[in-house]
């Protein structure tokens, strides 16, 4: 199941529409493995990833379907968070995004918290609200540094911080 974790680089790297393709390919195959499995799980996050950063609203909405339509309790806790943060992105519903954020806090997925909170901080921007956004948007950065995911800082204006070679 390689293609989830491909997907997850592409979508890092900023490949978004190989990361978006590769995330479909894992959502097709979860009927083979399970929901919950880990590659799909990481396939499926890569996939929204990327496909909010293209605005791609069909496959937002796909993979809204795809995870709504299991019953509440099929549904493992990071692809609730997964949901509720599609449901932020898609309604431009800040609670949404507030509840994925604190699922993938309570789990220590630092790596999908920092994507949530970047999200976040779109949405607040969105609305107005460029103080909230950037106090949401330094907790991403933060984040991305700690865990030195380079392409996400440089996208989200962190860049600065990188250390550099000599």
């Amino acid at each position: 199941m390689w293609c989830g974790a491909v997907a997850y680089v592409e979508a890092h790297l900023g490949n978004h529409i190989r990361a978006i393709e590769l995330g479909r390919a894992s959502v097709d195959v979860s009927s083979s493995l399970a929901f919950g499995h880990p590659a799909v799980k990481l396939g499926a996050n890569a996939c929204a990833d990327a496909a909010i950063a293209l605005d791609d609203r069909e496959t937002l909405e796909l993979l809204h379907g795809w995870i709504a339509d299991r019953a509440p309790g099929h549904r493992p806790p990071s692809m609730r968070a997964l949901l509720a943060k599609l449901t932020g992105v898609l309604e431009r519903d800040e609670a949404g995004l507030l509840a994925a954020e604190d699922t993938y806090r309570a789990l220590g997925y630092k790596p999908w918290l920092a994507s949530c909170l970047e999200q976040h901080a779109g949405v607040l921007e969105a609305a107005g609200r460029h103080a909230d956004a950037e106090v949401v948007m330094d907790e991403a950065r933060q984040i991305y540094m700690e865990l030195a995911m380079a392409p996400a800082l440089e996208r989200t204006g962190g860049g600065e911080a990188l250390p550099r070679g000599a």
